[in-house]
């Protein structure tokens, strides 16, 4: 028995010596091998794969103990014939260690992957070739479709012969480029990572992230939490992400799930982005961008953003400005369509406007005026634009977006109350209903803009009721000069694919009318300029501050770009001015005769002006004819035909109306002073001319931008 035992013993430690005697031979086996010697067969294996070359300039190396490391340095892939650079990819160094012990249970964990320096090229040309399409990828799927169909049995399961799903618990990357380049669209995209970080347990464990990296050269950093591994790929399970990212002075937050990643589908994630000002972003974005701020957006994401989406309980705040609302996008059609509805409580454009170096000041003497910058005229004297309207942008998609707002500032006027609602389908845009209160008053119109009809027609239906205009035109920091109620009706119609082609086929009629109110005798002489104590007088009489003014009527028909003044009056106390004649929106010339009328006998300076010239550059004259006739004594009434004054009732003014009778002429237009008729006559016409040309030549430069 004894003998036995120590024959076992002795069995066992020889086989004990044997083992370790293998052990030992294999490890220095291992460590004498020149794995170097299989650049050539993973060489081989990649062309076949891919149908390109892969080279490695530097050492496979392997370090053995119990968490051995593989590394590889100098690895270049070989991009496309037509790329713009040799190399697709090129690493400078990557290594990775594996745990011995867990190797034994059919489990593969690697402690830690580390790839350093790589460059990475992704192009697009403008034909679409691609160089992430490998030119044997066709054939590699043509042969497997040749081969008998493998095992129903999950990879990695016991007994399968197949690799497990590795535990990765860390990869680290450093000092890695990756560049976005797509001829067709013009992009080039440039991402400096200077650092990412991965941490998880497994597959099916969380993944915690870090990254600080540049796109274009701005900083972008973040990090939180991942979704396991194996989520990425079961479209049956909700993968979460926690993530914030901090970029152009913007903080962004995602919290929320993603039912099926691989498949972009499935989306249920808040979004929260904040900021001091928008303009931050113009580096990112690759484009200037207004300084809008600070901002602050939130919605929840949620369905499938490569067909159907959904932004829901949207809120943005810009300023003081808040809107609010939701919005589905459907992207599975032929053009992407929108449709939403939105409120707000306030939205001040001036939180979505850059200040202009223009912006207007206040005066001294309530009045207002505004600073030199207007827009000049065109090259060819014209002050109707020539450019082409954007008009294609309204073929790019369908819309329907509804809007309800309590406030709208818009320079310092206040419309409440908008109810408005905006579709667009296949180019043609309407805003209908257009509803507002402004100014103590109301707006009702509609507009449609078809783009796609073969030429663009526009058509415009508006109509004010009750307009408070000196409220309206002081709230804009226009001027002082008029208060009373304005009523008025606008109808165009047009076609053309610029203002200056809308405006030469031109169709429609606006009206107005104006009912009792007066008119700031200061505030006249500051807001047209020059010496206008002739136009002052005739309109305000020897009062200093206000004036009554009776009425004011204006009617323009315009037909085929011809702008005809079928009625224009204004009655104060003191004068009835009226004015007829027509504008050419076609060439811009002018053709308007005003005709003063006073009511005293003692104002004899009563003589009709003619505008002519263009919009760009109006000049001014007497009307001869008239000149005779004041020279005569004779009174010039002008009365406007019953249709007229029936039409004019719509919007207030009846028969009655002073401004819709000829000048009743208390005392009428008298002669000249016997005494010295040509010295009076005279200086007559030398203070009309020199006002009117001045004051009224201001005030259209001022109206038209130049």
């Amino acid at each position: 028995m004894g003998s036995s035992i120590m024959r076992l013993s002795t069995i066992l430690k020889v086989v004990g010596v044997l083992v370790v005697a293998v052990i030992v031979g294999g490890v220095i086996v291992i460590m004498n091998t020149d794995f170097n010697q299989y650049k050539g067969l993973i060489a081989e294996k990649v062309k076949e794969a891919t149908g390109r070359n892969l080279s490695i300039a530097g050492d496979i190396e392997l370090e053995l103990s119990f968490t051995p490391s593989l590394s590889v340095s100098g690895v270049r892939f070989e991009n496309a014939e037509w790329g713009s650079k040799p190399d697709m990819l090129s690493v400078e160094k990557f290594s990775a260690q594996v745990a011995l012990l867990p190797l034994l249970s059919n489990t593969i964990e690697v402690d830690h992957v580390l790839l350093q320096g790589a460059e990475i090229l992704i192009e697009r040309e403008a034909d679409g070739r691609a160089n992430f399409v490998f030119d044997a990828a066709a054939k590699e799927s043509a042969i497997k479709k040749d081969e008998p169909p493998a095992s129903s049995s999950a990879a990695g399961s016991p007994g399968d012969g197949s690799l497990p799903i590795p535990i990765v618990r860390k990869v680290l990357i450093e000092n890695a480029k990756l560049t976005y380049r797509d001829v067709g669209a013009g992009v080039t995209e440039t991402i400096v990572l200077k650092k990412i970080s991965l941490d998880g347990e497994g597959p099916q464990s969380p993944v915690n992230l870090t990254f600080d990296m540049t796109l274009n050269g701005q900083p972008v950093s973040g990090g939180g939490q991942l979704g396991p591994l194996d989520g990425l790929t079961d479209p049956d399970k909700d993968w979460p992400l926690k993530l914030t990212v901090e970029a152009g002075g913007a903080k962004v937050g995602l919290d929320g799930t993603i039912r099926d990643p691989a498949g972009v589908k499935g989306f249920n994630v808040g979004v929260n982005v904040s900021g001091e000002s928008l303009a931050n972003l113009s580096a990112l974005a690759g484009a200037p961008v207004p300084p809008i701020g600070p901002y602050q957006v939130s919605a929840k994401i949620q369905g499938d953003p490569l067909q159907a989406l959904q932004l829901a309980n949207i809120g943005i705040k810009v300023g003081k400005s808040d809107i609010n609302g939701d919005v589905k996008v459907n992207l599975s059609g032929k053009k992407p369509s929108v449709d939403g509805k939105f409120t707000s409580q306030l939205i001040d454009l001036a939180d979505f406007t850059k200040p202009s170096s223009g912006a207007t000041e206040k005066s001294t003497g309530g009045s207002t005026s505004t600073s030199a910058g207007k827009t000049p005229a065109a090259a060819d004297g014209r002050v109707l634009p020539n450019d082409p309207l954007p008009l294609d942008a309204l073929k790019l998609a369908n819309a329907k977006i509804g809007l309800t707002a309590k406030r709208v500032l818009a320079q310092g006027i206040a419309i409440e109350n908008i109810v408005t609602s905006v579709t667009l389908k296949d180019g043609d845009l309407q805003v209908a209903p257009m509803k507002a209160e402004i100014s103590n008053g109301t707006l009702d119109g509609k507009v449609r803009l078809n783009a796609a009809a073969k030429t663009p027609a526009l058509d415009v239906g508006v109509k004010a009721s009750k307009i408070d205009l000196g409220k309206l035109l002081t709230d804009a920091e226009i001027t002082d000069l008029l208060e009373g109620g304005l009523n008025a009706q606008v109808q165009l119609k047009g076609r053309g694919s610029s203002v200056r082609a809308l405006a030469a086929g031109l169709d429609g009629q606006i009206r107005a009318v104006m009912g009792e109110g007066r008119v700031k005798t200061t505030a006249l002489d500051t807001f047209i300029g020059g010496p206008t104590g002739v136009i002052t007088k005739l309109v305000t009489g020897d009062k200093k501050e206000f004036t009554v003014l009776n009425c004011v009527v204006s009617q323009t028909d315009i037909k085929q770009g011809l702008a005809t003044l079928t009625a224009a009056a204004v009655d104060t106390e003191f004068a009835r001015n009226t004015g007829k004649g027509n504008v050419n929106l076609r060439d811009e010339s002018i053709a308007v005769t005003v005709d003063p009328e006073p009511k005293s006998a003692t104002l004899n300076l009563a003589v009709a002006v003619k505008i002519g010239g263009t919009l760009g550059n109006p000049s001014y004259g007497l009307d001869e004819l008239s000149v005779l006739k004041k020279l005569g004594g004779a009174v010039l009434g002008i009365g406007f035909p019953p249709a007229l004054v029936l039409g004019m009732g719509e919007l207030g003014a009846d028969g009655d109306n002073p401004c819709l009778k000829p000048a009743a002429g208390k005392g009428g237009t008298s002669a000249p002073s016997p005494s010295n008729p040509a010295a009076s006559v005279t200086k007559g016409v030398e203070d009309t001319v020199k006002g009117v040309t001045e004051g009224a030549g201001k005030l259209l430069k001022r109206l038209f931008g130049n």
